[in-house]
């Protein structure tokens, strides 16, 4: 990628980011799910935790304080550590 392409690829990340969210709040939404899980209602939590760190992942890399690889990024950065820490929290609780 060029330098010049750093919108595009903002744009794609939101928009795919958004659109995964999506299917997992009709996921979420679905009778099986309510079936499966006792308290449902805790995976909504999960979406906005989700979208929070989806925003924070762009906002660091547009300042250019994202590491290049994604996974070492999301492994050593405080926010998307807490992040993962409360989600898993928030799906065993709506087992």
């Amino acid at each position: 990628y060029k330098t010049e392409d750093i919108k595009l690829i903002q744009s794609i990340a939101i928009v795919s980011a958004v659109v995964s969210l999506v299917v997992f709040g009709l996921y979420i939404a679905s009778p099986k799910v309510q079936a499966l899980y006792t308290s449902p209602n805790y995976l909504w939590a999960v979406v906005l935790l989700g979208m929070l760190w989806v925003i924070n992942v762009v906002a660091l890399a547009h300042r250019g304080k994202m590491h290049n690889d994604p996974i070492v990024f999301a492994l050593t950065n405080k926010t998307s550590l807490g992040i993962f820490l409360i989600s898993i929290i928030l799906i065993i609780l709506s087992l």
